[in-house]
C-alpha cells in the first residue's frame, strides 16, 4: 500500500485530495514542522525518507517519490477511475501543465516568502521586508489565477486536477485575510469543491 507523508497546511494536501478522489488505497502519516518526534520535517527519521526535508512524499515498500509534479504523474498511472480529473490530450493538457507549472514556481515561491522567509535571508529585519513584499505581490498573482480560471474552457462539475492544485492557495489567501471575493470565478470553483469529503480530510489538521 502507498503511504503519503503530508502536512495539511502545505501543497501536499493536493496529493491527498487526488489519491482520495481516484480511489487509490493509501495510508497517511502527518508531518509537523513543530512536533518533537518522527513527524517533524527535520528529524533524522524523516530526513532518511526525504533528505530535502519536504512534503509531499509517497512511498511503497522501498520506492520513495518526492516533488509534487512527479507524484501527480505517478498517481495518474495508478488511477482506476475518475480519469476526468485529468485533462484530455492536446492543447488543453498543455495549457493545464503550463498553468500548474507557473503556479508551482512563481506563486508558490511567493507563498514561501510569506510563511518561510528564513529560507531566503538570515537577518530578521530582511525577513520581515521579504514577507511584506510577498504579501503585496500575492493579490496580483491571484488575479492571474482568476483570469486563467475564467478563460479556461475545460471544466466539469467534478473536481479536476486544477482544482486540487488551487485548494491550498485559496486557503492560504483566506488565512492571510485577502479578499477572495475579488476572484469570483475561482471562488465559485472552490465553493463547488471545498465541502467534498476528500478535501475536508486532506486539509484537516489532526491534533
Amino acid at each position: 500500500m502507498l503511504t503519503l507523508y503530508t502536512d495539511p497546511n502545505t501543497i501536499s494536501a493536493t496529493v491527498h485530495v487526488l489519491l482520495s478522489e481516484l480511489g487509490v488505497p493509501f495510508e497517511v502519516v502527518y508531518v509537523d514542522r513543530t512536533a518533537d518526534s518522527f513527524r517533524n520535517y527535520r528529524t533524522p527519521d524523516f530526513l532518511g525518507i526525504n533528505p530535502k526535508g519536504l512534503v509531499p512524499v509517497i512511498t511503497r515498500d522501498d520506492f520513495i517519490l518526492t516533488e509534487l509534479g512527479a507524484i501527480v504523474l505517478f498517481i495518474r498511472s495508478l488511477a482506476k477511475k475518475r480519469h476526468d480529473i485529468f485533462p484530455p490530450k492536446g492543447e488543453v493538457e498543455l495549457r493545464t501543465v503550463e498553468f500548474l507549472s507557473w503556479l508551482s514556481t512563481s506563486v508558490h515561491r511567493t507563498i514561501g516568502a510569506i510563511f518561510r522567509p528564513e529560507h531566503l535571508a538570515f537577518d530578521e529585519n530582511i525577513r520581515k521586508e521579504i514577507s511584506k513584499y510577498a504579501i503585496r505581490l500575492l493579490p496580483d498573482q491571484f488575479l492571474e489565477i482568476e483570469r486563467f480560471v475564467a478563460s479556461f474552457d475545460w471544466w466539469t462539475d467534478q473536481l479536476t486536477i486544477i482544482d486540487a492544485y488551487l485548494i491550498p492557495y485559496f486557503n492560504w489567501g483566506t488565512g492571510l485575510a485577502i479578499s477572495m471575493e475579488r476572484y469570483p470565478t475561482w471562488r465559485a470553483r472552490m465553493r463547488l469543491n471545498l465541502e467534498r469529503p476528500s478535501v475536508i480530510q486532506a486539509t484537516y489538521c489532526p491534533s
